[in-house]
Formats: C-alpha cells, structure tokens, sequence
C-alpha cells in the first residue's frame, strides 16, 4: 500500500510542530479545501479539531498522553490570544507522574484582559496573572512551572491525582518553598485549600505513583510511616525500603512491579519479580526486620491496609521487636 508523505515544505512546517499542521499552513504548501476533504476521507491524513490536521499514521501510533499533547499543540495553533499550557495538560507537557488525570480538554491559562474563564470546543481557559517564576518550557511548548503545574493540578483534581504530581515535582528540581509561593500566589483561587492539603501532605521521597498511593492509604487509616527510603544494609547489598515504621522494626513494600507489562526488564519474566522480590524480602528480615507488602490493587483497599498493618505490628510485638 502506498505510503502519503505530505508536500515538502508541509513537512518541514509539521515537524517543527510534532507532526500536526494547520489548513493554512496545508493551503500554503498547495492543498486546498477540496484536496484535504479527500485525503482525510481516503484517511491519509486525519483532523485533529477544526483547523489541524496530522498524518493518521502519526495519530495511531501514539498513546494517550501523546495525542494529548499533539492536541494541544493543535490547539495553540488555533489560538490567537498568547498563553500557557497549564494544569493537567502542563503536567503531561512536563512528563511528570500522573494518576488518572483528566486528559478529556486542553487546559491553558491567559493573562488578564486577555480571555475570559470558559470551557469550549475541548479547550478550557483559566486566567490567571503569571509570573515569570510560574513559567517554564518543555517540548518546544510553553506551559506553567512544575510548581505552579502541581498547585493548579491540587486545586481541580482529586487528592490521589493531585498528591502524585505534587510528589514528583518535590523529588525532581522543586523545593518546598517554591511550592509554597505557588500555592500562595493561588489563594484567592477556587480550589486553593484543597491544594494546600495536598502541599502538606505531599514529599519527594515517593518515587512512585504506588509509593505515594500507599502513602495516601496509610494516613488514611492514621497508620502513616514515620520514615520513607529507609537505607538498610544486607546481605545482599544496601538497599532502601519504601516505607518503615520505625518503633515497630517493621518495614513496607509497594509491589509496583507486579503490575508487569512495561516495567518488566529486558528478558525478564514475572517470575523472575516474584523471585527476586522475595530474596529481597528474606534478606531485610535477616536484619531483624519485618516486612510488609501491598499491592497496586490493595492499596484501594483501606480496611485490608488497616488490618494487615495491625497484624504485622501485633507480630513485631509478639517478637519482642517494638520498642
């Protein structure tokens, strides 16, 4: 089957844009209304929304945070006030770690005077005054600064999806302070108490979605960690445990990986996880510590948290290992 390639100089203009192209930009390279009409019927190339098109090939092999962020780039195409990519859009832009965010619109934010608060035709508008420290690039885009991304995100997603952006952005560039300047820069905003929740809730030692998920468990059953990456030397080399509870001598595993599929190693088998989990779980028991494990789908589970929490830290005692 014959493979459309788009006229040159459209393909230079598309790759400078992650592959999407507007209609005057398809125009200027010589194909009009018609012609379009007929390659997005014979599905050589594809209609983003109205206005931007990509080659449909391009489109399927994309997942969805891909698209989501051609579809922004598709956006911004159309727009012709200047603004920022924000929220949950920014935070994909970004590449930070994400929870069953809303990825269902675009999300940008416009100065003052400069657009009003609306959502329409898969697009939804904030206004808000920007400073240049709540600015940042990624992807040749323009979007909000991790801390302000993690702050916006807090204000209008659920604490589970908010309090893993807010995790990451600590544990990569962002201080504490920073966060706490965006999240001040945004009182006055809906959402803002939320969001300071989430800021005190939220530390850069999760390394993980299920790290920070399983965190979120145990401070809703008032079991929280007092220590997370707890460094213990083995037999089998220094490692570092998810989460520990110190007075009890009892540490906590999140089995991220038991959810395979992608974060199985190169020539690695899920067998070869549970193996080398629980070599790893033998040797931290070596040192005179319990372990205890949860999985991605228990974490959901807060009764199952509560109750193996209790049993484990009744054994420490039974041991004569709590202090």
């Amino acid at each position: 089957m014959h493979t459309y390639e788009l006229p040159p100089r459209l393909s230079i203009a598309a790759a400078d844009q992650a592959g999407v192209f507007s209609a005057g930009q398809a125009l200027y390279a010589g194909l009009d209304r018609h012609e379009m009409t007929r390659l997005v019927a014979g599905g050589h190339i594809r209609r983003i929304r109205r206005g931007a098109y990509i080659l449909t090939r391009t489109w399927a092999s994309s997942d969805e945070q891909e698209r989501h962020i051609l579809t922004a780039r598709a956006v911004l195409l159309g727009l012709s006030a200047p603004c920022v990519l924000s929220h949950s859009t920014a935070a994909v832009v970004a590449g930070l770690r994400q929870h069953e965010l809303a990825l269902d619109t675009v999300q940008v934010t416009h100065a003052p005077g400069l657009g009003s608060s609306r959502r329409e035709a898969g697009v939804t508008h904030h206004v808000a005054a920007l400073v240049q420290a709540d600015r940042s690039t990624a992807l040749g885009l323009s979007i909000t600064s991790d801390a302000r991304t993690a702050i916006d995100v807090a204000r209008c997603h659920p604490t589970a999806s908010a309090l893993v952006v807010a995790d990451h952005v600590l544990g990569r560039s962002t201080t504490r302070d920073q966060l706490k300047q965006a999240l001040y820069a945004a009182s006055d905003h809906p959402g803002a108490r939320a969001a300071g929740r989430v800021v005190a809730l939220a530390d850069g030692r999760s390394e993980s979605v299920g790290e920070t998920l399983g965190r979120l468990a145990f401070d809703a059953v008032d079991l929280a960690p007092d220590e997370l990456q707890l460094p213990l030397r083995t037999d089998r080399g220094s490692i570092r445990a998810d989460y520990a509870w110190t007075r009890f001598k009892l540490v906590g595993e999140f089995d991220g990986r038991i959810k395979y599929g992608r974060l199985l190693k190169a020539g690695e088998s899920a067998q070869d996880v549970l193996v080398n989990e629980r070599a790893r779980e033998l040797s931290i028991e070596r040192t005179g510590w319990l372990v205890v494990r949860f999985t991605w789908a228990e974490v959901f589970d807060h009764d199952l948290v509560r109750a193996r929490l209790r049993a484990a830290m009744a054994r420490s005692r039974a041991l004569g290992l709590a202090s």
